[in-house]
């Protein structure tokens, strides 16, 4: 979780690092705590980022910060963390992860270079998996080693990644963090049919096509849900609702039509036709994932086709692309 310190000094602080912030009670009050230390705030599913610009004057040092950030989270939550605080919010993740539990960590901008020369390269953010097995071919094992190599030679490598890996094994990051009170608590749409629907077919396909106008408008706002709530009315006024937690957050169209049809089943008991269906997408965090500089083939494939989807649904409406199956 991070906090960044910016401005003066452009002091960063990734803040608390929790494994599992699943809980949505538990990460409000998590959220009411740091909005006392920063500026910006922007969660994500474990971890979040916080803009402290200026907080300084209030709280003093960055490491003064950090420790009362803890301190305040364990008084009044029973919660141990570790901080990491840095220039930007690349440097703050960095910190936070080589933190140990109950500790801050402060990496200051004239130690950046000494602290990433050593550092693993499986331990900067973003870059892993085929990237990491590549640069380990090549005898490259540490970032100060990858820093040797020029932009050209990482393009050549890695293609468009390169000139991304070259800035980030500089500890150069300049993303603007997105403030939580500016994104939706939760998502929801709503469809009332013309005429009573009562084809299960017809259902099901309403169903799918309310839930990828929400998950376009998810992906707008670069969030993953993980619940999903479905409300549906008959055609004689009575309704049924359901919710359901997902296994993993989700982006994508694919990873929540299991889950919506699952619980369509489970609450549509009635052989009446429905006048409405309503779906709600909750417990929202920003997408940490679309940061990541080598996704895997699937990801990036899914993440690419679901943008040029959202394209032209934005431009030429709803009904321009359908999904279906080949027999």
């Amino acid at each position: 979780m991070g906090e960044k310190l910016g401005n003066s000094g452009e002091k960063r602080c990734k803040a608390p690092h929790f494994p599992g912030m699943g809980s949505r009670a538990i990460a409000k009050d998590i959220y009411r705590v740091c909005r006392n230390y920063t500026t910006r705030l922007e969660p994500h599913f474990d971890e979040v980022f916080g803009d402290a610009g200026g907080m300084e004057l209030v709280h003093g040092a960055p490491l003064v910060l950090g420790r009362k950030l803890q301190a305040q989270i364990y008084r009044e939550l029973g919660l141990t963390l570790r901080v990491g605080l840095g220039a930007n919010p690349l440097m703050a993740k960095i910190a936070s992860a080589a933190a140990n539990r109950g500790e801050a960590l402060w990496i200051a901008p004239e130690q950046k270079d000494r602290f990433l020369a050593e550092l693993p390269l499986a331990r900067l953010p973003g870059v892993r998996g085929e990237a990491v097995r590549c640069l380990h071919d090549i005898n490259i094992r540490t970032v100060g080693q990858l820093r040797r190599l020029s932009r050209a030679v990482l393009v050549v490598l890695f293609g468009r990644h390169g000139n991304e890996l070259y800035k980030h094994c500089r500890g150069e990051d300049t993303r603007i963090l997105c403030d939580v009170d500016a994104t939706p608590p939760a998502i929801a749409r709503k469809h009332v049919f013309d005429r009573p629907l009562c084809d299960p077919a017809g259902q099901q396909q309403a169903l799918k096509a309310l839930l990828q106008r929400a998950m376009r408008a998810l992906r707008r706002w670069r969030l993953i849900a993980s619940s999903i709530q479905l409300v549906i009315v008959y055609h004689d006024g009575k309704m049924r609702c359901g919710a359901k937690k997902c296994l993993r957050p989700a982006a994508f169209d694919h990873e929540l039509v299991p889950v919506a049809l699952a619980l369509f089943s489970r609450i549509h008991s009635r052989r009446v036709a429905l006048r409405s269906l309503k779906i709600t997408l909750s417990d929202l965090f920003f997408d940490q994932r679309a940061n990541d500089l080598f996704e895997d083939d699937l990801r990036t494939k899914s993440r690419n086709l679901y943008r040029a989807i959202d394209e032209i649904r934005e431009r030429f409406g709803n009904a321009a692309l359908m999904v279906g199956r080949v027999a």
